[in-house]
This record gives C-alpha cells, sequence and structure tokens, in this order.
C-alpha cells in the first residue's frame, strides 16, 4: 500500500494525514518525523468557526446548555440527582456571570498512561489526548461566543499522587503532565486551558494534608464495606502496573517445559494482584475523600464548577465526555484511533484499549525514535 492510498475522500482523515511530517509508510507501520500541531489547530478552527452558535437567549442559558447537553455531558441515571445537579450548576453560573467574571471549571485527570499494558504500551500522551485537548478547547470557544469573558479549564493532575495505588513510577506522572502542558502551549490553549501538579498544589496550600489522609485511611479500614468498594476496586485492578506480571509469566513460560507449570504461575500471579489492589482501593478511596471533606478544590478555585471524566452517580459534578460523545474510554486508559464511521465515511478520533485494536484493518503510527505508536490509523 502507497500512503496515498490512505485517503479515502473523508476530509478529517485527510486534514490528519496532512499533520504527519514526512510520512514513511511499510508493511509494519507508519513512520513520521514528527506531527504538526500547528495544522491541526488551524483545521480545528476551521471546523470550529462553522460548528458555534448561541445555545441559549442569554449567557447563563447559553452556557447552562452547553455544559448539560448530552453532546458534551455524561447524564446521572438518577434522575433527582440529575435534576438537583442541573439547579446547582445554573446558580453557579448566574453568580459568575453577574460579576462578569470567566467560568471556571475544574477537572481533576490526566494523571498518567494505564499501567495496565493491554490497554496501552506507551508511557506518554498520544493523537487520543490531543483530541481530548481539542475537545476542552471547544467547550471553551462555545461558551466565549456569546460570553466574553469566557471560560477557564483547570486540570488537575493527580498522577504522582496516585502513582503509588497504581505501582507506576512517578517518573512517567511527571513526564506524561509535562508532555500535556507542552501540548497545551504548542496549540495556543494556554490562555484558557492550564494543567497543575495536585502533588505540588497540597504541598505548598496544605501541608497538614497527609495528616489528614491517614487518619482518613483509618476511618475507611476500620468502616467502608466491601460491596461500597467493590467498583472502585475493579477501577484500580484493571489499570494496575502489569509489567512486572507479565515479565514473571514470560520468564515462567520460558522456564517451564509444560504449559500448565506457566498457567499455575499465571493464577499466583493474578491473585497476588488482586490482593494488593484490594490493599491499594483503600488509599484511593481516603485520597480523595479527604479532597472532597477539607474541601480543598473550592479553596484553591472559588465559585468553581468541579467536573470529573468518570460518570457520576450521587455526587454534584459536571461529568465530561473528554474526546467524544460516542468515546468512553478515557484518553489515558488507550491509545488513539482515526477511524472511518457511518455511511457518509467521516472521520474521527476514538480511543480503544490497545489489544482491541484491529490489527489487520489498522496501521499503528510511529514518531521518529520513539518505540510505541503514536496512535493508529483504520485502513479498508
Amino acid at each position: 500500500m502507497e500512503f496515498n492510498q490512505l485517503y479515502t475522500g473523508c476530509k478529517f482523515r485527510e486534514a490528519f494525514l496532512k499533520c504527519l511530517e514526512n510520512p514513511k509508510l511499510s508493511d509494519w507501520g507508519l513512520v513520521i518525523d514528527n506531527f504538526s500541531f500547528t495544522k491541526w489547530r488551524q483545521f480545528h478552527d476551521t471546523w470550529l468557526q462553522s460548528n458555534l452558535r448561541p445555545y441559549g437567549s442569554d449567557p447563563v442559558d447559553h452556557i447552562s446548555k452547553i455544559l448539560l447537553s448530552n453532546k458534551y455531558r455524561k447524564s446521572s441515571s438518577v434522575k433527582i440527582i440529575d435534576k438537583n445537579f442541573c439547579s446547582v450548576l445554573k446558580n453557579k453560573i448566574f453568580n459568575v456571570v453577574n460579576k462578569n467574571d470567566p467560568v471556571t471549571l475544574v477537572l481533576p485527570g490526566f494523571p498518567f498512561k494505564s499501567g495496565n499494558i493491554a490497554k496501552c504500551h506507551r508511557r506518554t500522551p498520544d493523537i487520543a489526548e490531543i483530541a481530548s485537548l481539542c475537545r476542552l478547547w471547544e467547550i471553551t470557544q462555545l461558551v466565549q461566543f456569546i460570553y466574553p469573558p469566557g471560560m477557564n479549564i483547570i486540570i488537575l493532575s493527580d498522577g504522582i499522587m496516585l502513582s503509588k495505588v497504581f505501582n507506576i513510577y512517578p517518573y512517567f506522572s511527571e513526564l506524561y503532565q509535562r508532555k500535556i502542558s507542552e501540548w497545551i502551549s504548542i496549540l495556543g490553549f494556554k490562555s484558557q486551558i492550564t494543567i497543575f501538579d495536585l502533588h505540588s498544589l497540597l504541598q505548598k496550600q496544605f501541608p497538614k494534608f497527609e495528616n489528614e489522609f491517614a487518619c482518613e485511611l483509618n476511618v475507611i479500614k476500620r468502616s467502608a464495606s466491601s460491596k461500597d468498594l467493590e467498583q472502585l476496586h475493579r477501577s484500580v485492578r484493571l489499570n494496575y502496573n502489569t509489567l512486572h506480571f507479565a515479565q514473571k509469566i514470560v520468564s515462567s513460560y520460558l522456564t517451564n517445559s509444560n504449559f500448565i507449570g506457566s498457567s499455575r504461575v499465571t493464577m499466583r500471579e493474578l491473585q497476588q494482584i488482586n490482593i494488593t489492589t484490594k490493599e491499594k482501593v483503600l488509599e484511593y478511596k481516603a485520597f480523595w475523600t479527604t479532597i472532597e471533606r477539607l474541601k480543598i478544590v473550592e479553596s484553591l478555585f472559588p465559585n468553581s464548577i468541579r467536573g470529573t471524566p468518570h460518570a457520576f452517580k450521587r455526587d454534584y459534578k459536571l461529568s465530561l465526555y473528554l474526546v467524544n460523545d460516542t468515546t468512553i474510554v478515557l484518553p489515558w486508559m488507550g491509545v488513539g484511533f482515526v477511524k472511518l464511521m457511518g455511511t457518509e465515511r467521516q472521520g474521527v478520533i476514538t480511543v480503544r484499549y490497545e489489544y482491541e485494536v484491529p490489527i489487520d484493518r489498522a496501521i499503528p503510527i510511529f514518531c521518529m525514535g520513539e518505540e510505541s505508536p503514536f496512535g493508529y490509523i483504520a485502513v479498508g
């Protein structure tokens, strides 16, 4: 296959391909010198300008309808909670607009690439994060279209704080966070999107946080039921660092003459991961419970709207689709995948777990000098 054969008449896909600098296509992948953030920003701005429109009759109505629309928000399945949340959100927006201040959305997330090597091999951001940052920028521009003070989005990267929970080297979180910050700047989003390291903020603003966290952890250990922690445990277990696990399995496979010996080691290692993550999930819950109890986000960013990348059920947070309204996998949980969809063969960037990428119908994209894919592009 020649590189030109990847062009399909889809404007989105063609715009993406034009951002790949000096592409070289081979049987095993597409190697590029770099990704042109400048060209992608130009394409995104052109698309965005054609989609700017009023969502409401006045600034409060306009902003509320954007944030509460099914396109950007994951709604709660609990109707009474959903109704109350909408009322709380509108009041917050009204108070900010009444002062003619920018609306501030605080979004914890963007910690590090998942440590589960089945979900992604890469340790740094890829095209999934590019799509997500553009999505956040899109929201700020829609708000500013009617309300000139606009919206600021604060990303609170919680990776360093949670690296012990998921058995991730803190360096990988620092590297990931630094890359996200660089990309925000390169894309020209810095005026309205900022990323902060939650660990540094806590050290400076809340020196007693560690003591409070230790107390909260003791309380949770005594009182938390296994049912309350079941879903959270699944999340921690599925994103726990599996590199050492994989090494032990392969080592056992190489040194055992029969598969049964290896399978026994596999079961033993899986059981150990299950036990370890059950202990770690208590730390995860204690961490966020302490954040909520001390009202740290509210203290650092008064009058802000609290966002979350997760689907909420019984708390008052704005749950956002971070890539598009058909993508559930979070950008740091998988790899970016450029695919064609619909009868008109429209293009879109979605996020998939790497083990789910159809290798026979997708081409990996490698940036020169890197050992893991920068993303995948569908073929056929």
